[in-house]
């Protein structure tokens, strides 16, 4: 039998799946930030949710 076909595992696998219903605007203001930094909008929401955790867990 030959070896398994495909991607590697990650170390880190993304088991999650998070929907989001956005406005006309914010899904325009989030396709704007896409555009300028050209990254996915799916590594903006991560970033930004990093930045938020972040300045939350300063506090404590």
């Amino acid at each position: 039998m030959s070896a398994k076909m495909g991607r590697p595992l990650s170390d880190n696998p993304r088991n999650h799946k998070l929907f989001v219903r956005l406005t006309d605007k914010e899904n325009d203001d989030l396709e704007r930030c896409c555009e300028i930094t050209e990254k996915s909008k799916a590594e903006l929401v991560r970033e930004g949710m990093k930045l938020i955790t972040d300045k939350i867990l300063e506090r404590e």
